[in-house]
């Protein structure tokens, strides 16, 4: 993973580190030197209205 990220930035690229399941693999991948990361651990797959209904709360908690 490292090398990919070194190489990525070489390019001048950005990385994006998939199908993360657990803290210790995040931290693990961050560690690496990736900064974009999606997977389980942070959401499962969900209807748009759903999405959209999160950043709202989200978006009226902030105000």
């Amino acid at each position: 993973i490292r090398a990919v990220v070194a190489m990525a930035d070489s390019l001048d690229m950005s990385t994006t580190a998939e199908g993360v399941e657990s803290a210790e693999e995040a931290a693990l991948i961050r560690q690496l030197g990736c900064k974009k990361i999606q997977g389980y651990y942070f959401g499962r797959p969900m209807p748009v209205d759903e999405v959209r209904a999160i950043f709202r709360r989200n978006e009226a908690a902030n105000a």
